[in-house]
Formats: C-alpha cells, structure tokens, sequence
C-alpha cells in the first residue's frame, strides 16, 4: 500500500506542474510517446522529442527516476533491485514528463523470474492490453502526434483516428508472417527444435496477437521502421510503401581508439538470446565443422534452444549468462570479430554497439546489416541459414586477423559518422513533415 501512494501522490503532482507549462509555445508540435518499455532506441525516441520542446508525455509502465518517490522508494530496498532499475532509466528526461503505470511491469518481471513460462506469456499480455487501453484514455484533441508500439497500440490507434491526432507506430522487428516462413523451414529442417519454446511461437495465442498487429499496421497513419529489411517484409505482407519511414538507429558513443589486445587466439563473440530467431544452432554447427583450434566463441546470453545443440562441442565454446552491461562491453571489448547469425532481426542493437567499440561484425542479410555495414570493409554479410557461409566467413575472418584490425578501425569511423543525434534530427524532421501534411489535408 505505501507503494502505491508513493507512486500515485508522485503521478498526481507532476501531471499538475506540467500541465502549467505544456503549452507556452503553441506554434510548435505537441504528442506523445507510449512503450510499456524502456530499451535504447526507444530513449533515443523519447529525446528527440523533448529535444525539440515537441514532448507532452511519455507513457511507459516503469521508468527510473531519482525524483520519483516510487524510484526512491524500490532503489532504497537493495543494491542488487537499484541495478536493476538503472537499466530502466532515462537520465536526460524531464520527470515532468514521465507518465507511469508500473505496478503490471513488476509483476510481470516478477513472473518472468519465478513462473512458469505459460503463466509469465499470459501476464505479458495482460500487461500490454492494459497499457493500451490506459494510454487511449489519456488521448486529447490538443495534441498533434501520438507514437506507439506494436501490439500494445491498437485502441491508441483508433482512439488517435477518431481524434484527427496523426498516429506513427513503431515496427521494431520483421512483418509475424516472414517470421512465421522461417520457423517452419527451421522445423522442417532441424525437428529437434519443436520444444515447449518453440511452439510458443506459432500456437493458438501467437496467431492471435498476430491478428491485432495486423490491425495495428492498418489503422496507423504512419509505420516507422528501423532497417531495408524490415521494411521489405512489410511491403511483402501488403503494407503500403507509401506509409512506411525507414530510419536506420544510430550508434552509440563510439570509442576513440581500440584498445591493445595482448591475445593471440582469435575470438569471436555472440551476444542476446541463444535461440531459433538469432539462428545459434546453425552456428553452433558451423563452429563444429570449421575446426578453428587456435580460436575461441563466447556466447552471452540465455540459452533457449534445446540441449541437443550444445552436445559434443569443442572446449573452445564458452557460455555466459547474461551479464550487466559494464562487464558485457568489457568481454566485447576484448573480441576480435562479433557474430550475429540472425535469422530475421528488424535491426539487431549488438550489431551497433560492436561496431561502435571498433569490432567487425559478422551478420546476416535479414538484419540492419545492410543498411551499416559495408563487406569486407568493416563486416562481413552472409544469406540467413547458411550453416556453410558461417564457416567461410569464421574461417576467413581465422585466417586474416591482421585485415580484422583495418576493419575494426573503419567500423570505428562508421559508428562516429552517424551518432543516436542523426537519428533523433532525423525522426524530428520526419515527423513534422508529416505533421505538417495532415494540417494541409
């Protein structure tokens, strides 16, 4: 109870100061921004609006804030939960700004821990319909813009068009029904990968929240994605082109220089979920087949696949779990090339970090890859499910390390050339175009 008051006293005197001052500049674009999440590119997202003073609130179910008192309050309990909820923070906002709903998000995660994977996927969904149907209300005919996230906008969406407010929905990741092609050739192809998890993917809930992301690609105005690929997968699925807006992410802070590796074994490294989507068990099977004794493969992250793949591999496969990011970029650091095998990724935010930190990446065509690597330059891009292009390129990346370093320094420049702040003035300015053109209509 004493959260919930903390967290509603806090809600209630932020909403009224910011009420105050939301509108003394009324030439310029107003709206909203809604993630039940926090992730970089939705922070990006959130900055260039408040950048260009265009931010009347951003909905999400839980954000870190040291004003907050519920912050406060949940950081206070221990070292371990502050960490945590660092992860969940967004620095540079105005707290002002910030709307939340947070108790649904901490039972989620709660559940995510400590349930079973049916009860988590059912509290997931409760949490995104719930957030919906929250952020709808909050809706007014005031602002000029509201932008949101697939499958937990459609009553945004329809509440947004019958308002006159210009509606942009994030696509994130590949049209379901690109996905939905490649989990069948995978099951056809490797059985052994029909699990509990995999059938989480195509059963009886899957397709119905698939039904409602194809509403939600219907009813915006606008679909932002995030690569050529992703794109492409829409236009496949029938979205017209003429409402999608493809703008690459940005790179993070890029290093200055590499760091000096004292090593003489080349290592490649992997990071994210160790599953049938990024396509680790086919890499797993190229590790095997190139016989690189005097190299080494780190894979960080959580292993979902079944252990079926992770049998009579060499000793020199190394597998972490999750790390927090400090140490994550420390290992990255210390990587001579980065490879992700990714069967269909809308983006794929490693690819960037890597590059950033001066790593050649190894990836797939169904990716970012091609929007911001340049082969053989700073990457290398090799076609989706090729377990003998994996072991080319491994081989090939094994048997000229000194072309990796050249390439590491040009990833470097790449990353400096197109910072998160391209990305933001970018998303602006297409914005208020488009802003612009529905005032016109």
């Amino acid at each position: 109870m004493r959260v919930k008051k903390l967290w509603a006293d806090n809600q209630r005197i932020t909403i009224n100061e910011h009420r105050k001052t939301n509108h003394e500049t009324t030439a310029c674009m107003k709206g909203i921004i809604a993630n039940p999440n926090i992730a970089p590119y939705i922070t990006q997202s959130v900055l260039a609006y408040q950048e260009a003073g265009s931010l009347e609130g951003f909905y999400t179910r839980f954000c870190y804030h040291h004003a907050h008192a519920l912050s406060t309050f949940m950081a206070s309990l221990s070292l371990r939960i502050k960490r945590e909820l660092k992860r969940r923070q967004v620095p540079e906002l105005n707290p002002k700004l910030i709307r939340q709903s947070p108790f649904p998000e901490l039972l989620r995660v709660f559940s995510a821990r400590y349930a079973p994977a049916g009860l988590s996927d059912k509290l997931w969904e409760w949490s995104e319909l719930g957030f919906d149907h929250w952020v709808s209300g909050e809706l007014h005919a005031g602002l000029d813009f509201v932008h949101t996230y697939e499958h937990a906008a459609l009553m945004t969406l329809q509440t947004a068009k019958r308002l006159g407010i210009l509606s942009i929905y994030e696509q994130p990741s590949q049209h379901h029904a690109f996905f939905d092609s490649i989990v069948k050739e995978q099951l056809r192809q490797y059985p052994e990968l029909g699990d509990s998890t995999t059938r989480l993917l195509y059963d009886e809930n899957a397709i119905r929240r698939n039904t409602r992301r194809d509403e939600e690609l219907q009813t915006a105005d606008i679909i932002l994605c995030n690569s050529t690929f992703t794109r492409h997968t829409l236009e496949e699925a029938g979205v017209a082109g003429d409402k999608i807006i493809c703008i690459p992410y940005g790179f993070p802070d890029a290093l200055t220089a590499k760091p000096e590796k004292t090593r003489t074994r080349i290592r490649f490294l992997y990071a994210g979920n160790l599953s049938l989507r990024k396509g680790v068990h086919i890499l797993l099977q190229a590790w095997k087949t190139a016989g690189l004794a005097e190299a080494e493969l780190f894979l960080v992250g959580k292993y979902l696949l079944p252990d079926f793949f992770r049998q009579d591999l060499p000793e020199n496969v190394h597998f972490i779990e999750n790390l927090p990011q400090p140490e994550y970029f420390h290992i990255l650091q210390q990587a001579d090339a980065f490879i992700l095998p990714t069967l269909a990724d809308g983006f794929g935010m490693v690819i960037s970090e890597a590059i950033s930190m001066g790593i050649p990446v190894i990836t797939t065509t169904n990716s970012g890859g091609p929007d911001i690597i340049r082969p053989y330059q700073d990457g290398i891009l090799i076609p989706p499910g090729d377990k003998e292009a994996i072991v080319q390129a491994l081989t090939w990346c094994y048997n000229h390390p000194e072309k990796l370093q050249t390439m590491g320094i040009n990833a470097l420049k790449q990353a400096q050339a197109y910072p998160w702040s391209t990305y933001r003035k970018r998303l602006v300015s297409e914005v208020k175009g488009k802003v612009e053109d529905k005032v016109r209509r």
